[in-house]
């Protein structure tokens, strides 16, 4: 798949999207998509730009993503909220991270355990990060590491830990935690393992553990 073409669609029946966005927004995209695509070296992965998915967009970017498989990344836009107004600046990263998204997908997956969906979810965080140059607003919500990972630790290695909770705040955890930790988790490794972003995309999510100090190791 790595020397097949990329492509972009944008699917706009419903006409939500106007003509003018719909021809800027290609070629921003298929901009974003080359250039990320080209990073990563994959190929035959179709990205599809769509105004449904209404619940994927976050709220402060009104774009979001989806990426189920090696080959297919869905990027939702709500062209009814105030904050698309720069969807120019907010595209770019979201393309990043659904794109590494799919770049490990052909190696680990994505995974079902706790610590699979910290490792991956922090893996594109941090590479959606190093793309644009800024850190991300679900990255921001690392809170107290040490204290995070002392509830995560008896769950790592887990299936039924409760994606919603860990990850949009449908519990008691605050929103985005499990992108803080992941992405706090992920930029530790690169900074002490001395691999590039691209290597550690196709690591296992045990590798992970092996650069916390010795009170946090599973």
């Amino acid at each position: 798949m790595g020397n097949r073409a990329n492509t972009v669609t944008i699917l706009n029946a419903p006409g939500r999207l106007q003509a003018t966005v719909v021809e800027e927004l290609r070629l921003v995209a298929e901009d974003c998509v080359e250039r990320v695509a080209a990073d990563l070296e994959i190929g035959g992965v179709d990205v599809v730009l769509t105004t449904e998915y209404t619940y994927v967009p976050i709220e402060e970017l009104a774009v979001g993503g989806y990426a189920p498989s090696a080959s297919l990344v869905f990027i939702a836009m709500d062209p009814e909220n105030p904050a698309f107004a720069r969807w120019r600046e907010n595209l770019p990263g979201t393309v990043a991270h659904e794109l590494n998204h799919a770049a490990r997908w052909r190696s680990a997956g994505y995974g079902s355990t706790l610590l699979q969906a910290l490792v991956s979810e922090g893996l594109a965080t941090v590479y959606e990060s190093i793309m644009t140059g800024h850190t991300p607003p679900c990255a921001e919500a690392r809170g107290d590491f040490h204290e995070v990972w002392t509830e995560a630790a008896p769950l790592l290695h887990t299936t039924g830990y409760g994606h919603a909770t860990w990850f949009f705040g449908e519990g008691h955890l605050p929103r985005w935690t499990g992108y803080g930790l992941g992405y706090e988790l992920v930029s530790r490794h690169l900074a002490a393992g001395g691999v590039s972003i691209q290597e550690a995309t196709k690591l296992p999510a045990r590798d992970f553990l092996q650069y916390l100090p010795e009170a946090l190791s599973a």
